[in-house]
């Protein structure tokens, strides 16, 4: 396709075929005729027929016009096409040259459109597709792949089918896709000749999927000179475009990946280096998989521009070559030093290379870091390298920097390595790792090198990987993984959403047996210890890929109900459990199954639908079910029997409930979608009755304090709102109702962090976690402010508390919604190996167990997707010796939410009326409100006399204190002027008194 002649010294020759070139070049040399690119769709083929291992191949092709000396010819000179303005406006015009191109060739009578796939636009000039240091002639035409949404878009037509170019047939045909390439790519401004044949077959692989891995907003490089959808295009200039990378190869189907398994053992493997497996040794492999979470994981493979046995030549003046040849099989020498040698006079294109990766910048092994979330959410938009800091495909830099897409100047330290170099592969004496890794003796990539082996989300993986070789053509590397735990992760049926799982001991050995999974959707399903799933019933899923290709597998299930709308309850026998969990449909099932394998269901219809968490009282063969039923509950027995009262709570619906004990006759404390919370006993009759100022949104939870025998029903609201209630006449307790200032997000918790006998109640929320004591006051040290990167993150699913090794301290372990585990100590520090990163949101509640037969526990958490993980975690210490006062949803498969005991703490040796340390204002400084922190010896009064820098009283606060509990004086500051103040703090008791001072900053 040629354009209207022009004079412009902005445009690579005239607009025809042919100007813009002389008569002495050696790559793409003239005449462009009609064989000259057939000779490039010939190369297409070889390059993609090698690459994919026969898969992919252009079988047939043909160039029009026919007549060889003939040429279609736009209505416009070159210029018209691009006026160098804005890319919108290029965008726009590049759709007219398309419509006018194919307007023209339509018009062909030779050309059947329905018989192609695919449709090449090749127009006279240059292709303005290389960044040269100045442009002179910016009106060249950019190559480009068009698909229809992209014409649309330009267009500004919803609507639009592309170009009519047949209406002969019954339905008429339109041309909407296909790839706008130039005649030659060679760029005169830098004397340098460049083949078309990289950018060929880059606008190619866009046609049959394959997503750009450069960023396509602004250009810059996403994975370099190491795959051919970025610069490796360019690689020699074009005529030894790259093979394309590990995962380019996975995706199409070209070729499969080894998933590994990693355990702490490390296991020594050998890669093939690629593309001559067959050759060198076809039983090894030539890319592996180590999976980091549910999106994101590792691939290896080893890469070499010269590999010396298989596919290297060694000219005589030393330098390596491999050899491209033209349709007559005359050869040209493509040299190590960028130079060419023709062997023949009369060579033409080039149709074929004996070594694609001859431009790579080195050899060893290289490990793409891949997150499949990132390209499925990009995919369409042809965006999934876009975010520096964040690619769907990215090359783990062995150096340690992260140079690629990086723009340097030439003093920088990092000139020359934007695309990649030597140092960015992996194997032995690497010196550019070894100078990023100066404790290093070795090449190994951990978490704590650089690079290390974490996740995008910062989280530790565990994942080491050494042992690498010297570079050749097999090499060798070992692998392990001291955290992964054998059988997981698993992939359930269908997405799990903010259902829980729960762990099974079935011979009360302390060590899981079981693990049992439910799913909204209504898949329950069951695994022992190693992971593997029991049942009878197979369910086979289809799964299509981006590419719109299917594959299935087959999901075991223990049974399949309609729907499901809470975590079972769950209890265990001698040798069976019971498991029972609400239906969307009305219905209430018990589950019964056998150490034997045999599992029975049990459906109870309850007329009206009942999302809440049921609970278990008693134990053995005394257990009573308590669940939600219309305006009441209904009560169920071991036998599945049922009492029933509809109409309990004055057309309210009960929302969540807890045990008062763990007696087969507990009473049960009820929330409702109202303003009023009931205990009701075992015979469904109301003992009491309360009204509270908000409406609670979790289940509640009970609170025993072992120093005087209090007990608390702890109610909590998503707006803020908290309040404990006296299970003997449900009054509210003195200091309640309280609202900590942000969003509850999550059922409360239960634990006694600073070890004084009484239970603090734990509260996540939007980044916060805080802890409230009985007498309404904030825990010293809380809320905490988890992470300032992320100030709106809502912490969604139920917390565990646990201890962890060598601190003595408990944590509280959650699931954030980007998709990692975390644990933190009430001084909001972070454990041992965490986070801990599963790839998608966890919503719902972790799980401490232990599933094998060593000292060390593991950590059990479900993302909201579906995926089973399970970390061997030493840094959580010996299971036996853990102490886990909160562990799984509502503290235990029963589901009653019972804080566990503590142990009574000896009685501190008090050292007076006041314990002077544990006063303090805080926030300090502050502008609005000041709370004076103190903790008193014994019952009495604490008073604070307030100064200020003149000496002069300005403020008297008073009020009791108790012994024991950490409280608060509060202190106004309307009115108050900026400044230091003094405030003298007094506690009286009938032990004394006791005082102490402290400086107040005020900040207006």
């Amino acid at each position: 396709m040629q354009f209207q002649p022009d004079t412009l010294s902005t445009t690579t020759g005239d607009g025809t075929f042919g100007s813009c070139l002389t008569e002495d070049v050696i790559v793409d040399p003239l005449p462009h005729d009609r064989p000259y690119f057939e000779d490039h769709l010939t190369f297409l083929n070889n390059y993609y027929s090698k690459i994919s291992n026969g898969k992919v191949t252009v079988d047939t092709f043909r160039v029009y016009p026919l007549d060889s000396d003939s040429v279609y010819t736009l209505p416009h000179q070159m210029w018209h096409y691009n006026h160098n303005t804005t890319e919108e406006d290029l965008n726009l015009r590049l759709t007219w040259l398309f419509q006018d191109a194919w307007a023209a060739a339509s018009a062909d009578s030779d050309i059947d459109f329905d018989e192609w796939d695919t449709f090449i636009i090749f127009h006279a000039g240059v292709g303005q597709d290389f960044n040269v240091s100045f442009d002179e002639t910016p009106h060249d035409i950019p190559s480009a792949f068009f698909r229809l949404e992209n014409l649309q878009e330009a267009l500004e037509d919803p609507d639009y089918q592309g170009v009519l170019v047949d209406t002969t047939g019954v339905d008429s045909s339109f041309v909407s896709s296909g790839m706008l390439l130039p005649e030659c790519e060679h760029q005169y401004e830098v004397d340098v000749e460049i083949a078309m044949n990289g950018t060929e077959a880059l606008l190619f692989g866009q046609w049959i999927g394959i997503p750009a891995l450069y960023n396509t907003e602004d250009g810059s490089s996403g994975v370099g000179r190491f795959d051919l959808m970025d610069q490796g295009s360019g690689n020699f200039a074009g005529m030894a475009p790259s093979r394309p990378c590990a995962w380019t190869r996975v995706f199409m189907g070209w070729e499969s990946a080894e998933l590994l398994y990693p355990d702490n053992q490390s296991d020594t493997l050998s890669v093939n280096i690629t593309g001559y497996g067959d050759i060198i040794n076809p039983t090894q492999h030539e890319i592996y998989r180590v999976n980091i979470n549910e999106s994101e994981y590792f691939l290896i493979e080893n890469r070499s521009w010269n590999p010396d046995s298989v596919m290297g030549y060694w000219s005589p003046d030393s330098l390596a070559y491999t050899i491209a040849r033209d349709r007559f099989g005359n050869e040209l020498y493509l040299k190590e030093d960028y130079s060419v040698e023709k062997k023949n006079a009369d060579f033409g294109v080039i149709v074929e290379v004996d070594n694609y990766d001859f431009g790579l910048p080195g050899e060893g092994v290289l490990i793409w870091h891949v997150d499949d979330s990132v390209i499925e959410a990009n995919y369409a938009d042809n965006t999934v390298n876009n975010d520096l800091s964040h690619r769907g495909v990215a090359l783990v830099e062995a150096d340690g920097a992260e140079d690629i897409g990086q723009e340097y100047g030439f003093l920088d330290i990092g000139y020359g390595a934007e695309y990649g170099w030597s140092g960015d592969f992996f194997f032995a004496g690497n010196q550019a790792f070894l100078d990023a890794n100066p404790n290093l003796s070795a090449v190994r990539f951990y978490d704590d090198s650089h690079p290390e082996t974490r996740a995008y989300d910062g989280s530790p993986t565990g994942i080491m990987i050494g042992g690498f070789t010297a570079r050749d053509t097999v090499m060798q590397f070992w692998i392990k993984n001291d955290w992964s735990q054998a059988g997981f992760p698993i992939q359930l049926a269908e997405p799990s959403g903010t259902l829980s799982p729960s762990a099974i001991d079935l011979d009360s050995d302390l060590q899981t047996d079981m693990i049992l999974t439910v799913t909204p959707g209504g898949a329950v399903q069951l695994f022992d210890a190693e992971g593997n799933a029991q049942g009878t019933v197979y369910e086979v899923r289809q799964i299509e890929d981006l590419l719109g290709g299917i594959s299935t597998t087959t999901d075991t299930l223990l049974v399949r109900v309609d729907s499901i709308t809470a975590t079972p309850a769950i209890e265990v026998f001698d040798d069976a459990f019971l498991a029972y969990f609400p239906g969307g449909n009305e219905e209430f099932y018990q589950l019964v199954y056998y150490t034997s394998g045999a599992s029975y269901l049990h459906t109870h219809t309850l007329f009206g639908f009942n999302s809440v968490t049921p609970v278990i009282a008693g134990s053995w063969h005394s257990i009573l079910v308590y669940s939600s039923y219309k305006s009441g509950l209904v009560i169920l027995n071991e036998g599945f029997d049922a009492l029933h009262s509809d109409s309990l709570f004055d057309g309210a619906q009960a929302e969540g409930l807890c045990l008062l004990d763990t007696t087969s006759s507990s009473p049960a404390f009820v929330i409702t979608d109202s303003e009023k919370v009931y205990l009701v006993d075992v015979s469904l009759t109301i003992q009491w009755e309360t009204g509270i100022p908000f409406i609670p949104d979790f289940s509640p939870i009970t609170l025993v304090h072992p120093i005087d025998g209090r007990t608390d029903f702890a109610v909590v609201s998503s707006s803020g709102e908290v309040t404990l209630i006296d299970p003997a006449d449900g009054s509210v307790r003195d200091g309640f109702p309280v609202e900590l200032g942000f969003a509850i997000t999550a059922p409360p918790v239960a634990a006694d962090f600073d070890k004084d006998s009484f239970q603090e109640l734990v509260i996540t929320g939007s980044n916060r976690i805080a802890a409230v004591q009985r007498n309404g006051v904030l825990a010293a040290n809380w809320p905490l402010t988890l992470d300032n990167r992320k100030p709106i993150e809502p912490i969604l699913s139920p917390p565990a508390i646990s201890e962890m090794l060598f601190d003595d301290e408990l944590r509280v372990l959650f699931g954030w919604p980007d998709g990692s585990v975390d644990a933190r100590n009430r001084w909001g520090q972070q454990a041992q190996g965490f986070t801990k990163s599963t790839g998608e949101a966890v919503t719902s509640a972790p799980l401490i167990l232990q599933l094998d037969a060593d000292d060390a526990a593991e950590l059990l958490v479900l993302d909201q997707s579906g995926a089973l993980y399970c970390w061997h975690l030493n840094s959580l210490g010996n299971f036996d010796d853990l102490l886990r006062p909160w562990n799984g949803l509502m503290n235990g498969n029963q589901r009653r939410g019972i804080a566990a005991p503590v142990a009574v703490a000896i009685p501190p040796t008090v050292p007076g009326p006041l314990v002077v340390n544990k006063v303090y204002p805080w926030p300090n400084p502050a502008s609005d409100i000041i709370h004076i922190r103190y903790k008193m010896g014994y019952d009495g009064t604490i008073t604070a006399r307030i100064f200020d820098s003149a000496g002069d009283l300005v403020k008297e606060i008073s009020q009791p204190g108790y012994a024991g509990l950490e409280e608060d004086l509060i202190w106004n500051l309307a009115d108050v002027s900026s400044g230091v103040y003094l405030a003298r703090i007094e506690a009286e008791t009938s032990a004394g008194s006791e005082k102490t001072f402290i400086k107040i900053a005020v900040i207006k």
